[in-house]
This record gives structure tokens, C-alpha cells and sequence, in this order.
């Protein structure tokens, strides 16, 4: 059975818009052609987060920015420079021991997409490439990263013996990559979602495909040290929890007292930056919660694809009882950028606690961290007249 620091120019900081009470802050506009942050931001416990960008200055290469939560400011960390580290960073940082580790593309690795691990000091920004895949059974296509004792784990949505993705874990002390599940299709699933989180020897996650007889996907768990899989979940088609027959996108996941939370994307029909009147009224996405004890499944929401928002992305937040994320598009009716939500986990109630608008504080969120009282997070777009995004922090 067995995935040197630069300062940014200064920037018009702590443009504040009110929201149901709320404060509502953008922090950073990225002004560079390309500049565009993408993913979740990375937390470090004390008074940094940390983020990707990809293009970086209109270069096709990326960088890593670290964001002072006690002023506000940015500064790069790293900049990719399409060498031993690789360009265009993949998505989310996961921080461990001070390092932050991700993946990159290995622009110099031939033929076919032979992503790599990346290691980066978050004070000094020193880098290096520690360990590229073969594009092979080792897998090929890596997406994010999460660490737990000592240990980076991550899913490839290629490789694997039967080229439909793996599960993996690295030991950045010795350099080893170790499949723990290639995926087979059919019942076991396929393609391998970027979200996965460790807890104990417990990788959890999900794949896009393959489960089932509509091939919907699975929820899946898998043990660090055997590989052993267990398939928790596999989605059905139809109202129940499936995606009208489609493959459900599970885009983001978060634990919390025994209970799974994830986001489905839905369809994704070019809506981001669309104002609600002219989107689509197909599958809007939703949320779900599954009880790792009993296997209880239930729909926690269903988007509406408006108001409410569209396509909720990766970086849950659970505090109190209460949901928190984002969608990419919906919300405000004349642009559809996106929101941010809470949805009651008891009653399935959601409330919209910020609807974005690109004059003032950009389009398509990526997700929330939470730290020191507040949600941090990234627009990939359209932030205060530019073609780029934003970091933005938001005070419910």
C-alpha cells in the first residue's frame, strides 16, 4: 500500500472598510506587473506570517514575502531565480523549526513536470533545492506541504504506479522521499488533493477523483509509518453531498474536536470579478463535516452562487463554534469577488462578514490564518486599481 531579503516599496497601508461591525484592513498592494500572492499564509506563532507570490516582478519566478503582523509591513524574503530552488512556488508554506518548506517547478528538469521540496531559513531567506521528483512513481506535479515531527508531508496529482498521484513523506535531516500510498483509481480514488493535514501518525485528505460509482472522490486517512489507506468517505452524486455528478474539488480542510471540515469548490466558470447577475446558477460549491468516530456525513452549506458567495477556496479557520473562509467570486452583486464567511458548524447559518470590491480591496481571496485576535489572508487580484493582489486582515 505503500506528496537576499528586499524590502517591497512602501504602500498605501490600513485602508479600512466596515463590514457588519466588523474591520476589514488592506495591508499590502503588490503593484508589480505578476505580482500575484497565492495560497494560505503561514504562521509562526509569534508576530510573522509568511506567503507566496508567484511571478514576481513579471519574471515567471516567485518569491517568498513575510508579513509583521505588529505593523503591518512586507518584506521579501526570497526571490526565485529559476535555479537550484526552482520558480513559481506551488502554493501554501508550511513552517517547521524556523524553515519554511514548499514546492516549487524545476524549470531545469527536462521533460515533463518534475516539481522539487524547497527549504528557506525565515530570517535570513537562505535557500536550497532539497529534493526533486523523478516524475515517475516517486510522482511529478507537487502541491502543498504540511510538517509534523520533523517530518514534511505532501500528495503529487501524477506519479505514483499507477500515474494517478501519491501521498509521500520527507526527511529534510536525510533527504528521503517515501511513497506512503500511490493512488489506483476505481474505489481506492485518484488525484490527490493539495490539502492534507497530519495529526499523530494520521495523514488526512482527499482525492478529486475515483471512490466510488460516480468517481466523486474520496475522503481518505492514511498511517505515516505503515501507509496503510483507509477510505472514510466517498462522495455520491445527486443532492446528498455530491457535485451533480462532477468531481468534487475539495479545496481546503480543517480538523477540529474529532470533526472534518472541508470546503467543494463547485463549478468554476470563469466567475471571479463577474458581477452575480451574469454567473452561472450551477454547483456554487459548499461546505461539509464528517465525524472521524462514527463516519457521519453531513452538507454543513450550500452556496447560493451569489450574495453569498462562490467556489469557498482552502484556509478554514474553526473558532467557537463557528466556520470561517472565503469564497473566490460571488458576494458584492456588480463585481462577484468574493467573500468572507462564518457558518454556524450547530445550525448550518451562514453569515457574509465582508464582500470585496476591487476599487478598495481586491478580488478572489485565497483563504484565512488567524493569529493575535484577527484573520489574515491574500487576494490574487484587482486590490486598489491594480491588475494584482493584496494582504488584507480582517478583525470580526
Amino acid at each position: 500500500m505503500i506528496r537576499r531579503a528586499r524590502l517591497l516599496p512602501a504602500m498605501a497601508v490600513l485602508i479600512t472598510t466596515a463590514s457588519h461591525a466588523s474591520d476589514f484592513r488592506t495591508l499590502q498592494v503588490f503593484p508589480r506587473a505578476g505580482d500575484v500572492p497565492g495560497g494560505t499564509l503561514a504562521y509562526d506563532g509569534a508576530d510573522s506570517m509568511y506567503g507566496t507570490i508567484d511571478n514576481f516582478q513579471g519574471q515567471n519566478v516567485g518569491a517568498i514575502f513575510k508579513l509583521a503582523l505588529s505593523s503591518g509591513t512586507v518584506a521579501t524574503v526570497y526571490g526565485f531565480t529559476n535555479g537550484a530552488t526552482g520558480a513559481e512556488p506551488e502554493s501554501a508554506l508550511s513552517l517547521m523549526n524556523g524553515t519554511l518548506y514548499g514546492t516549487s517547478y524545476n524549470v531545469t528538469g527536462g521533460i515533463g513536470r518534475n516539481d522539487l521540496i524547497f527549504a528557506i531559513d525565515a530570517e535570513t531567506g537562505t535557500a536550497s533545492g532539497l529534493y526533486n521528483f523523478a516524475g515517475d512513481q516517486n510522482g511529478f506535479f507537487a502541491l502543498g506541504v504540511t510538517s509534523a515531527k520533523n517530518e514534511v508531508y505532501g500528495t503529487t496529482l501524477g506519479g505514483g504506479t499507477s500515474n494517478l498521484g501519491v501521498v509521500y513523506k520527507f526527511d529534510p535531516a536525510t533527504g528521503e522521499q517515501t511513497v506512503l500510498h500511490a493512488f489506483a483509481g476505481g474505489t481506492d480514488g485518484a488525484r490527490p488533493g493539495a490539502a492534507v493535514l497530519a495529526r499523530g501518525n494520521t495523514i488526512l485528505g482527499t482525492t478529486t477523483y475515483g471512490g466510488g460509482t460516480c468517481n466523486c472522490g474520496t475522503v481518505f486517512e492514511i498511517n505515516s509509518v505503515t501507509g496503510a489507506q483507509t477510505i472514510l468517505w466517498r462522495f455520491r452524486t445527486g443532492s446528498a453531498d455530491g457535485n451533480g455528478g462532477r468531481v468534487n474539488a475539495v479545496t481546503g480542510i480543517a480538523i477540529s474536536h474529532g470533526i472534518l471540515y472541508g470546503t467543494i469548490a463547485g463549478v468554476f466558470e470563469g466567475t471571479v470579478g463577474v458581477s452575480n447577475s451574469a454567473a452561472s446558477a450551477g454547483d456554487a460549491g459548499r461546505l461539509f463535516k464528517l465525524d472521524l468516530a462514527t463516519g457521519a456525513f453531513t452538507t454543513l452549506y450550500r452556496f447560493k452562487g451569489h450574495a453569498d458567495g462562490r467556489n469557498p477556496v482552502g484556509g478554514l479557520v474553526y473558532r467557537g463554534g463557528i466556520l470561517y473562509g472565503a469564497t473566490l467570486a460571488g458576494g458584492d452583486p456588480a463585481t462577484g469577488c468574493g467573500v468572507l464567511f462564518g457558518v454556524d458548524t450547530a445550525t448550518g447559518t451562514e453569515q457574509v462578514l465582508h464582500r470585496f470590491r476591487p476599487a478598495t480591496d481586491g478580488c478572489a481571496p485565497q483563504g484565512l490564518t488567524f493569529a493575535k485576535g484577527a484573520f489574515y489572508g491574500v487576494t490574487s487580484a484587482g486590490a486598489q486599481g491594480f491588475a494584482n493582489g493584496s494582504v488584507f486582515s480582517f478583525v470580526r
